[in-house]
């Protein structure tokens, strides 16, 4: 099974100073849609495990993930996946992103907010 966290580890890498085969605009695109999928498929998968959510492989789940994470009582989980999405949307949509390194900066923090929420020690993080 892949480990869907190592996304965020891209993430990490791209926003670093040693990730000099692009420019930093593009890595800083690239990483928050990474941070968005690592936290994306990480609650996905919490929520099909712990809470019989059935994932249908369509762009539906992404709604219906935080949905989920409402109805169990973690509003906030499903507010950072929201902002996530946006913030992808963005980077991968848009021609210009206003304050791109702080988003950058952002993403990561709310997608390790995520993943640690889960408690999800059988992707290799605790």
């Amino acid at each position: 099974m892949f480990d869907w966290t190592e996304y965020l580890r891209i993430a990490k890498y791209l926003q670093s100073s040693e990730c000099t085969f692009t420019t930093q605009e593009a890595a800083s695109r690239c990483a928050v849609s990474r941070a968005y999928y690592a936290a994306f498929c990480c609650a996905r998968n919490y929520a099909r495990d712990r809470y019989d959510f059935y994932p249908s492989c369509k762009v539906e789940d992404h709604g219906k993930v935080r949905d989920c994470f409402r109805e169990i009582g973690k509003p906030l989980i499903a507010k950072k996946l929201d902002d996530l999405r946006q913030w992808r949307n963005k980077c991968d949509y848009n021609d210009t992103v206003p304050n791109l390194s702080k988003l950058n900066s952002e993403a990561i923090k709310d997608a390790e907010y995520v993943i640690n929420q889960l408690s999800i020690t059988d992707f290799g993080l605790h």
